[in-house]
């Protein structure tokens, strides 16, 4: 029952930044990043979902041992500014290049990596 309850709140907020782990496969250590990249995609450039003065919160944890969580807060940007959410938006073009990759059978992907260790 809670489940179902909270199943429209959890997509809500956590839809946009799980999209990218959802198209590559887990990334470890740097999904945390990448969710970010996610979020921005989906959220950011031309939707506009991120506004001035939102926060973002990270959160990584490993194996029970560490865990690190920390805030963004979205600012407007300056003249000086590079990293505003459009023009990171704009560098990442993330789905261009989830459209411009190429599909390889597995044997294909295994020849490849054999080859690169006997070369050495």
């Amino acid at each position: 029952m809670l489940k179902l309850k909270s199943t429209k709140s959890f997509k809500s907020k956590l839809n946009a930044s799980n999209s990218l782990s959802k198209e590559i496969g887990n990334t470890y250590t740097a999904s945390v990043f990448m969710g970010l990249a996610s979020l921005l995609s989906k959220e950011g450039g031309v939707k506009g979902g991120l506004k001035e003065g939102k926060n973002i919160t990270m959160f990584s944890y490993g194996s029970g041992a560490l865990a690190t969580m920390y805030r963004l807060t979205l600012r407007k940007p300056t003249k000086s500014t590079r990293f505003g959410v459009g023009n990171m938006c704009k560098v990442l073009d993330i789905n261009s290049m989830l459209r411009s990759r190429e599909k390889v059978h597995p044997e294909v992907s295994h020849k490849t990596t054999d080859d690169k260790t006997h070369t050495r």
